[in-house]
């Protein structure tokens, strides 16, 4: 762990060099690429310095190219032989859960606690691909003693991913017809208000369509399980 965590630093070192005597020019337009490999927005101890070397670049050359490549590679390969998650007691729960066979999962999780539940729920969509939206059904089943839970999850100012997690929480409420959400004014408020709030159009959209969606299984019969 310490030898890997001396490697990031080293290469942190490396960009701030490169940004100093300007070379760092060459990683303009990468930050994107950056992000996806390996899920690298997740790995927090990197990805702050690599923005802001990356933030101030402008350019596009071959070499450009080439140097964005060793760095990627360097942080994919980082990133395959130790997660950050994994490499910390951060997530152990989590990662546990995952472990096991995946067929089990939703029985499993129903033998959880709901502030458990929902945080193996939001690693599963948030943090692995692809996400796990099954995992939503054995919150969902706790009907209304879990809507005061989940409407905390939503207070104050919430990011648009947890937004986006909770409303299909409620939409699998729907479906399973343990809580008639759409009947509940005051909670469709409070879930439209959300979403009106969301900052990322994408999002914002698959928010809308979960509201939407909500309204429509209302209509429908009982899901036989």
């Amino acid at each position: 762990m310490k030898r890997r965590l001396e490697f990031g630093k080293m290469i942190v070192g490396r960009c701030r060099l490169l940004r100093r005597s300007r070379a760092i020019e060459w990683l303009h337009g990468y930050a994107d690429v950056i992000d996806v490999i390996g899920g690298l927005r997740h790995r927090a101890l990197f990805e702050v310095d690599i923005r802001r070397s990356v933030s101030e670049v402008s350019g596009s050359t071959m070499k450009k190219r080439i140097v964005a490549l060793v760095l990627l590679s360097l942080f994919a390969t980082m990133t395959v032989a130790c997660p950050i998650d994994a490499c910390t007691s951060r997530y152990r729960m989590e990662r546990a859960f995952f472990g096991e066979p995946v067929g089990t999962r939703v029985e499993r999780l129903r033998g959880y606690d709901l502030p458990d539940q929902y945080g193996i729920f939001r690693y599963g969509m948030d943090r692995r691909e692809p996400p796990d939206a099954e995992l939503a059904d054995p919150i969902a089943e706790r009907g209304n003693t879990a809507v005061p839970f989940l409407l905390e999850q939503l207070a104050g100012t919430p990011d648009d991913k947890t937004v986006d997690d909770v409303l299909l929480v409620f939409e699998a409420m729907a479906r399973l017809k343990t809580y008639d959400v759409h009947r509940d004014m005051d909670l469709m408020s409070t879930l439209t208000s959300r979403v009106s709030g969301m900052k990322d159009a994408f999002w914002r959209t698959e928010a809308t369509r979960t509201l939407e969606s909500i309204e429509a299984i209302s209509k429908q019969p009982a899901t036989v399980r």
